[in-house]
């Protein structure tokens, strides 16, 4: 592009080689000032005499409005060129960039060697007028490009368009750039970080400023092929041991499963030993163990029903114990109330079938107590002495059947055997439990009495259907039926209640159909 510049002003790119810088500094401050003053004078010249010629020249304008519109074809063509010229030029302008600036700087050194370059022009002027041919040259030149210029001035208005199209173009570019402008930074930003990770897995060298001396930083790869190097030696070394612990362990195994299969084989033998030894005891000790597990058996039992005759027998004696407290408490309380209190005697034994009437609710319990605890005493005392005697007897059955064995006499012996054998099995299927009986029944003594009494009617109903004995049966209902009437007077004065002689007829009834038996006989 800028080739094509300086051709297009007039002054060949071979030429310009051949200057030297001095003569090109000069030069183009010529030709700067002469285009200055060019400019000048087609402003001058637009302004006053172009633009009435332009005037005048509408009309003809009109009349090659055809022609023009052919040219538009070639326009638009030539302005697709413009804009690819236009974009190889941003290219170019971006190179003419780098190189402005480093123009700049040989500008800045020019500039400090701006007094000796002012020098150089004092001796420059003189060969001025030697080059005055040149100039003119150049003013021949100028005057083409100013032709050039004015023909450029009739494509104005599509330049123009071109130029407006050119300035969009200039506006998406420079939108184009902002965003080039963030990709750059966010890529700067992304770079760095690259750099940081590039740095952590590959290591960097670090330069200390104090003493200029550098140092290198490890990174995870080169510490990920230290331990790989350490890894793979130690497990070379843990391979070897392995394959050594592996040989000493496969030896020791065999040795330890001989030594193994020949303990098992003396254990087996030794088991196999002891087996038949303890079965032949055991079938020695067959018998004799039978009748030790029975007398084992009964002996446990014994010690179980000592405990309870024990037990038994404590609560008997508290029981007792009981009683006879119970019975001390209306003799205090009397005591009290004579001594104490000075109540009337006749008043107190007034008083006295009360007071043991409110005692029995204490009095009854705690006999009823000591007649199941008595009761329950005797049959532990009766089942310790059914198991002492099958204890003893399941004892004797060896030493008898030893004896037995002694005899010369078979015949003798197989019976005596036979005996002992019945014996034994005859005891052993006794049941102690026959002992308990009326279980199903209450051990309250009033029922117990009631039970007595019922018996005793029933015995006297099947002695009155015996011949002889009706008169016999007969007195004994008499005498019973008078008895319980005394104890139902009795009973009335002890509790005081208000019963009537219907109390004493309800009495006589029951005797009445207890005595039915008799009169039926």
């Amino acid at each position: 592009m800028k080739n094509n510049f300086l051709s297009f002003i007039g002054i060949r790119g071979e030429n310009m080689e051949k200057l030297d810088k001095s003569d090109f500094n000069k030069e183009k401050e010529y030709i700067w000032k002469r285009l200055s003053e060019l400019t000048q004078e087609l402003d001058e010249k637009a302004n006053s005499e172009d633009l009435k010629n332009l005037a005048m020249s509408v009309p003809e304008s009109l009349k090659d409005a055809a022609q023009s519109s052919r040219k538009t074809s070639e326009y638009r063509n030539k302005a697709q060129k413009a804009k690819d010229e236009a974009e190889l030029a941003k290219n170019i302008i971006d190179s003419f960039k780098s190189d402005s600036e480093s123009a700049y700087e040989r500008i800045s050194e020019i500039d400090s060697s701006s007094e000796r370059i002012h020098v150089k022009l004092q001796a420059l002027l003189a060969n001025a007028d030697s080059k005055y041919e040149d100039l003119v040259t150049a003013y021949d030149e100028s005057t083409a490009a100013i032709g050039k210029i004015k023909a450029i001035t009739q494509e104005h208005d599509a330049l123009v368009e071109t130029v407006n199209y050119i300035h969009e173009y200039k506006e998406e570019c420079d939108s184009n750039h902002g965003k080039i402008k963030n990709l750059l930074s966010q890529s700067a930003a992304l770079k760095r970080e690259i750099d940081n990770v590039h740095d952590e897995i590959f290591g960097y060298e670090s330069t200390d400023t104090d003493s200029e001396t550098t140092t290198r930083v490890e990174g995870l790869r080169e510490k990920l092929a230290k331990t790989y190097k350490e890894l793979r030696a130690e497990l070379s070394t843990l391979s070897g041991d392995i394959e050594d612990h592996k040989s000493k362990t496969s030896l020791y195994l065999k040795e330890l499963k001989s030594d193994a299969e020949l303990k098992y084989e003396e254990y087996v033998s030794n088991c196999n030993e002891s087996y038949e030894d303890v079965l032949q005891r055991i079938r020695k000790l067959l018998p004799q163990a039978m009748t030790a597990g029975l007398a084992s058996a009964y002996n446990d039992k014994i010690e179980t029903e000592i405990a309870e005759q024990n037990k038994h027998e404590t609560s008997f004696n508290k029981a007792i114990f009981y009683l006879f407290l119970i019975s001390l408490l209306p003799f205090a309380v009397n005591a009290y109330r004579l001594f104490a209190s000075e109540d009337d005697l006749v008043t107190i034994i007034k008083d006295t079938p009360y007071l043991l009437s409110a005692m029995l609710p204490l009095y009854i319990p705690v006999l009823w107590l000591a007649y199941t605890t008595n009761k329950s005493y005797k049959l532990s005392k009766r089942l310790i002495e059914e198991y002492t005697h099958k204890g003893v007897v399941s004892k004797t059955f060896e030493g008898l059947s030893h004896q037995i064995d002694e005899l010369e006499d078979q015949k003798i012996s197989e019976e005596l055997r036979v005996k002992l054998l019945f014996n034994i099995v005859s005891v052993n299927t006794e049941n102690p439990g026959k002992l308990i009986s009326n279980y199903d029944k209450s051990d309250h003594p009033l029922m117990d009495a009631l039970d007595k009494s019922a018996q005793l009617a029933d015995a006297v109903t099947k002695l009155s259907k015996i011949p002889g004995f009706s008169a016999i049966a007969k007195k004994l209902d008499e005498k019973a039926n008078q008895i319980v009437a005394d104890k139902a007077d009795k009973i009335n004065s002890v509790l005081g209640a208000d019963l009537d002689d219907a109390g004493k007829e309800d009495a006589k009834n029951i005797a009445s159909k207890d005595s039915r038996p008799d009169q039926a006989a």
